[in-house]
């Protein structure tokens, strides 16, 4: 996530890019290139990662005969090796299901009922502290993914969604996630209490 980095580690960076030691690669992660300065862009390759859609999932995996492939692979969320890991692993298709039904949960119903649901991302307290945090910002991302499609499915670009899902937020509502989303993201980073954070994030879009 290299958009986080302080100025003066994003200055020593620059310096590494310019003259890499030996044969060495070296692969930054970024939310969009949008967020990098142009110095850093214009030393790197950027190479696009992009959600694929439930229809094209299901074409591609169309051989596998596992009876509940197409509801896989619309909770898999446009992420083709999560699809693969859930057909392959009966425990890893019960965590997705249980990441996907708390996200959506927040999309819909009162704003007291979102919140309650909110408070329900965050996840069993595990010794490791990195695992939970962890498991946190995955469910979180499985809520932005899911207010993603909201609003491609509010400007009539239901097409390119990762997953079939009945249209809940306007396309304001679904901006304001969006965005409320990185900040939620950028405050649990830095230990912020999760329930208030996460409380936050569902008063921004109500």
């Amino acid at each position: 996530e290299v958009h986080m980095l302080t100025t003066p580690a994003f200055n020593a960076l620059l310096k590494t890019l310019e003259g890499p030691r030996g044969k060495a690669c070296i692969i930054l992660t970024a939310r969009h290139e949008g967020l990098l300065l142009p110095t850093l862009r214009s030393r790197s390759h950027i190479i696009p990662f992009q959600l694929v859609s439930s229809s094209e999932l299901v074409t591609a995996l169309k051989e596998r005969s596992e009876p509940d492939v197409q509801g896989l692979m619309r909770q898999a969320l446009g992420a083709p090796g999560l699809a693969l890991a859930a057909l392959e692993d009966p425990e890893v298709a019960e965590q997705l299901q249980e990441r996907t039904q708390k996200a959506q949960n927040c999309l819909s119903g009162s704003l007291h009922e979102r919140i309650l649901a909110a408070r329900n991302l965050i996840p069993t307290y595990q010794e490791d502290h990195v695992v939970t945090r962890t498991e946190l910002l995955d469910r979180l991302m499985t809520f932005e993914v899911l207010a993603r499609d909201q609003l491609l499915q509010a400007v009539g670009c239901q097409e390119f969604a990762s997953g079939p899902s009945d249209k809940r937020f306007t396309a304001e509502q679904s901006v304001r996630a969006l965005k409320q989303v990185e900040r939620t993201r950028a405050a649990l980073r830095q230990h912020l209490n999760p329930k208030v954070s996460l409380i936050n994030l569902m008063l921004t879009i109500a």
